[in-house]
């Protein structure tokens, strides 16, 4: 087993070294289609309105926003879409709530079969060629 520590960037490459006012966790580093769709097969599974992908991912394009991580942007958009059920779950809280809400997340990344998450993560491939380069870089068996 070689470690190696590295600092990576995100989708946009914002480079957190650069900044103290940066909020990003592993989520962070996901292609932002994968995670709203994720969190959309979710709420669906809850009744719950889905989020408006598009939107999402222009709003994450600006500083104001992609700063802050794609967590607290979902949440709001959660909450904007479901202003009367939005509190049933949540997307940044503290504590095992927010946990279960990842590994549901998790486990939803199941790729196989599954052509629609398999037509994202290739379109994301060419729009964030950085991901899938720096994917392949660190993934290299020898």
């Amino acid at each position: 087993l070689e470690v190696k520590h590295m600092l990576i960037r995100n989708v946009w490459e914002n480079d957190i070294t650069k900044s103290n006012n940066v909020n990003h966790e592993i989520e962070d580093f996901l292609y932002p289609e994968i995670m709203c769709y994720l969190v959309n097969e979710i709420m669906q599974k809850k009744s719950m309105n889905k989020i408006d992908s598009k939107e999402l991912i222009n709003q994450l394009n600006t500083p104001a926003f992609n700063l802050g991580g794609i967590m607290n942007l979902l949440e709001f958009h959660k909450n904007k879409e479901n202003p009367e059920r939005g509190g049933e779950i949540s997307f940044v809280s503290s504590g095992n709530a927010t946990n279960q809400i990842k590994e549901s997340l998790a486990g939803l990344f199941e790729i196989e079969g599954n052509a629609k998450l398999i037509n994202i993560l290739e379109e994301c491939d060419k729009k964030y060629p950085y991901v899938k380069n720096f994917i392949e870089s660190i993934a290299t068996i020898k």
